[in-house]
């Protein structure tokens, strides 16, 4: 090797060591990140007793049912981050308005990692069903 190659060969070991000391650490998941489901150990449910979004009027006398595919980050306190909904799907409009406005209502047990409360983020599928009145009851034989 010339004396110019070895001098370059030794220049890019060095700007190449220099680069590698600047990478910062791996750091420890923040309590300001999110997470996605696969990597909490207990992820976020839903509390029994949530209400259910108010099925829209025009669209139970119009006998349309539907669904909704929502995502939204559920927070260390279990509360629905309200600036992170997002509707990912939905077959009528007034369907998603109606999750949208129910969110707040609703409360989570929060996902946690290593025993903390961690965010995660979540997608939560909403049925709007209706469901046949039942037949009245017959009266009593006499």
């Amino acid at each position: 090797m010339t004396m110019i190659a070895r001098a370059l060969v030794a220049a890019f070991c060095l700007a190449g060591s220099s680069v590698l000391a600047q990478q910062p650490a791996p750091s420890r998941p923040g309590p300001d990140d999110v997470h996605f489901e696969f990597q909490v150990e207990k992820p976020v449910t839903a509390a029994p007793g949530n209400p259910a979004p108010r099925y829209p009027d025009v669209l139970v006398t119009a006998k349309v049912e539907g669904q909704v595919l929502a995502q939204f980050v559920v927070d260390t306190m279990g509360r629905a981050d309200t600036a992170t909904f997002k509707i990912l799907r939905s077959t009528h409009d007034l369907f998603a308005m109606a999750v949208k406005q129910n969110l707040p209502l609703m409360k989570f047990t929060p996902a946690e990692v290593a025993g903390r409360k961690v965010k995660q983020l979540v997608q939560m599928p909403f049925n709007f069903s209706i469901t046949p009145a039942p037949p009245p009851a017959k009266p009593p034989m006499q």
